[in-house]
């Protein structure tokens, strides 16, 4: 029974991202902290790359919690954290011509304003994400059980 698992850029090349959920969800223990980070599906990556069946969303993650009416598996997270991020990766591309500044600027605003939280995230995703694509999405869930016994 594991206690935390990382998956980076694994959820969008399967065929069936619910058994892979699933099977997060039976290995966890409860209260098993499960980081995701894959192409946002309003970024160019996701769909550049022939291998990516789909790209994520804060909707793909809200299906598995608690509160969902979607009851095609048992499997439940609670979503702790979400983030957008402009550049894929953990640091954006070093400037080399001025103009590059204001990308980065602006960038750094735009994730600051996206990720205040969850709604902000969502809200994003459905007006921001049309004119300016979001290349990754971060998500950290925590494995939702009942107690054995």
């Amino acid at each position: 029974s594991i206690t935390e698992i990382w998956m980076s850029h694994v959820l969008e090349h399967v065929a069936d991202p619910v058994k892979i959920m699933e099977e997060i969800w039976r290995i966890g223990k409860p209260g098993c902290v499960v980081q995701i980070r894959g192409p946002h599906f309003t970024g160019p990556v996701v769909w550049g790359d022939p291998t990516h069946r789909r790209g994520l969303s804060s909707s793909t993650f809200v299906c598995f919690t608690p509160g969902s009416n979607w009851w095609y598996t048992q499997a439940r997270f609670t979503i702790q954290r979400c983030l957008l991020k402009r550049n894929m990766g953990d640091a954006p591309p070093a400037p080399t011509h001025w103009w590059n500044y204001i990308t980065l600027w602006f960038d750094a605003l735009l994730e600051a304003l996206t990720n205040r939280s969850f709604l902000w995230v969502q809200r994003a995703e459905r007006t921001l994400g049309r004119w300016f694509g979001f290349d990754e999405i971060q998500v950290i869930l925590r494995v939702e059980k009942a107690p054995p016994g």
